[in-house]
């Protein structure tokens, strides 16, 4: 499996793990995307938009993927960036 990156050049996948406060009951409970509300998405969405208008750059969110995905990325970036330093000349 590789990453998008491979099959779309720019895009940039990106892994965001949300802690959960020891003592804090109301996000115990979750284990996978689906449980998290809808809003709490949107508002995870907002706070790296407006992170990224600091920076004087865009960001466009193309969709949400679940922990199994995410823990996958690493792997395929490896492989991406073992073809690619086989095939760089030197």
């Amino acid at each position: 499996m590789g990453s998008n990156a491979d099959a779309f050049p720019g895009i940039v996948e990106v892994v965001v793990e949300i802690p959960v406060a020891v003592g804090d009951a109301h996000p115990q409970h979750l284990e996978r995307l689906e449980q998290v509300r809808p809003h709490r998405l949107v508002e995870i969405e907002h706070f790296f938009e407006t992170y990224k208008l600091l920076e004087d750059k865009t960001l466009d969110v193309l969709g949400r993927r679940d922990h199994d995905r995410a823990r996958k990325l690493p792997e395929a970036d490896r492989e991406t960036w073992k073809r690619a330093a086989g095939s760089a000349p030197g």
